[in-house]
């Protein structure tokens, strides 16, 4: 098998242990298609890690055909080879081996210097994914721009994100951060992650610092590993009152009595109005344009696209001047959920429009002011972030009445659509980790709304303007930055 390996070096870490996954990426070359792949593993000690592959073609070169891969790695420093096996169209296995070259540390996750705790002041030091395409991270980014418009005293962080992601382009600008000199730490990140983090930065979590988590859950009970990870914190902020209960049932059974607030997201009201800027993609004329995003990366059976799918068939059915518009991304990382989504709408092919290319926030922005509608019928939502900034828009939101989106949209700024609370399946992710349940959306209710909508613009018009109030009522940088400071105000 004539193949050319090419490794991009990790960024490691300034510990020894391997609880964060680490990206890898890189790509390999061969002369003839043939002798490409067909699947591709990383082999770390006895743990066999799959790839994701994506082909290309480099006409005129001397190795033309090409295999991109990636895969996300528990890697300790000292190691220095990989082995990688790949199997060949006819089911062949062969074992590659690769030099990992200039592997060093990361400076943007090497934790800033701790002070003694006289010297510190009020404020918050944030820790957060802030560079990648991510709900949590955009989260974390919200609350950045707020302590920063805001001129609350802070510094900010990078920590990894153990997944395969997305990174924004250009990355979320930070300043540099030297020491952690105010009074509370505060990690914009979940469980699992904040567990990852105590085992690389411990001293983080003994320096006497208030160590605060910023959690985000889907369901009415947290898995058992995260409410393990309750002990470790002195106070959790989270975005809805749905989260709130949540935690405060799993704290309740552990006799912990942290506080726990309720801090939204603020929404930021984008200016100049993106309606000026054109659509990223040619829209069609005369058609009521519904949008639902989501993302591959996100748990696709919570998001549930396929009802929104269904739904949206049924009003068609009624009425023909119905375009959907599905943004979705990570499907080089989801590419058997994006071949899921890709044949439930083959037949719809002239009635929706699929986005899976990255936009930038300007771009993203510009699509939303251009549609009509935004749906989701989603089973769960911690907080439902995309709900929120099209609401702020001015643009009707169809969403299960469920979750964490109950907090702001009901029936006098939206289209709550009705529901029916069942157990988690077999199959279904989060069964792995907690039992439950969730919303299944009344798609017949939901098809009635996009009908009802899509025929009475003078409905739709004043739905859209009572959302647009009432984000700017709860949601606003201003008054999640008023919640902020009077608790660094309690805490001083």
């Amino acid at each position: 098998m004539a193949l050319l390996f090419r490794l991009k070096s990790p960024p490691l870490f300034h510990s020894t242990h391997n609880t964060i996954p680490i990206p890898i990426h890189g790509y390999c070359l061969a002369k003839n298609k043939s002798d490409l792949p067909a699947a591709l593993q990383v082999r770390i000690g006895k743990k066999t890690i799959p790839c994701s592959i994506t082909y290309s073609h480099q006409p005129n070169q001397p190795h033309p055909h090409k295999v991109s891969f990636q895969a996300s790695i528990y890697l300790r420093k000292g190691i220095k080879l990989l082995q990688f096996t790949s199997t060949d169209a006819s089911n062949r296995t062969h074992l590659h081996t690769c030099r990992l070259i200039h592997v060093q540390h990361d400076p943007l996750y090497t934790i800033p210097s701790l002070i003694p705790t006289k010297h510190r002041t009020p404020g918050i030091n944030l820790f957060g994914f802030f560079d990648y395409v991510h709900g949590i991270a955009q989260g974390a980014r919200l609350t950045a721009q707020t302590l920063q418009l805001h001129s609350i005293p802070h510094t900010l962080s990078r920590i990894p994100l153990p997944q395969n992601c997305e990174k924004l382009n250009p990355p979320f600008p930070l300043p540099p951060t030297k020491s952690l000199h105010h009074t509370i730490n505060l990690f914009h990140c979940n469980a699992p992650e904040f567990h990852a983090i105590r085992k690389y930065w411990p001293r983080l979590l003994k320096a006497n610092y208030r160590t605060i988590g910023y959690w985000a859950w889907e369901l009415e009970d947290l898995p058992q590993r995260w409410s393990q990870e309750l002990t470790h914190l002195d106070e959790i902020w989270c975005p809805t009152t749905f989260v709130r209960d949540a935690i405060a049932r799993a704290a309740n059974k552990l006799g912990l009595s942290l506080p726990i607030l309720v801090i939204p997201h603020p929404i930021f009201d984008p200016h100049p109005h993106p309606s000026s800027l054109p659509p990223p993609i040619d829209l069609p004329q005369k058609k009521f344009l519904i949008l639902t995003t989501f993302d591959l990366n996100s748990t696709l059976e919570r998001k549930n696209p396929f009802a929104t799918i269904q739904a949206f068939r049924r009003a068609l059915n009624k009425i023909p001047h119905l375009h959907l518009i599905i943004k979705t991304h990570h499907t080089q990382q989801q590419p058997h959920l994006h071949q899921q989504l890709l044949h439930a709408i083959a037949d719809l092919k002239h009635h929706i429009s699929l986005i899976t290319q990255p936009l930038s926030p300007q771009n993203l922005l510009a699509l939303q002011s251009h549609v009509h509608a935004f749906i989701s019928l989603h089973r769960s939502e911690g907080f439902g972030l995309n709900l929120a900034e099209m609401m702020l828009l001015g643009k009707p939101v169809i969403a299960t009445n469920w979750s964490g989106n109950t907090d702001f949209l009901d029936a006098d700024c939206g289209c709550p659509i009705s529901y029916t609370l069942k157990p988690l399946t077999p199959d279904c992710p989060y069964q792995t980790i907690t039992h439950g349940r969730w919303a299944e959306a009344d798609t017949d209710h939901a098809a009635h709304a996009i009908i009802r909508l899509a025929e009475d613009p003078d409905y739709a018009r004043q739905i859209g303007q009572n959302a647009r109030q009432k984000i700017l009522t709860l949601y606003s940088p201003q008054v999640i930055a008023d919640k902020i400071k009077a608790r660094i105000l309690d805490l001083a």
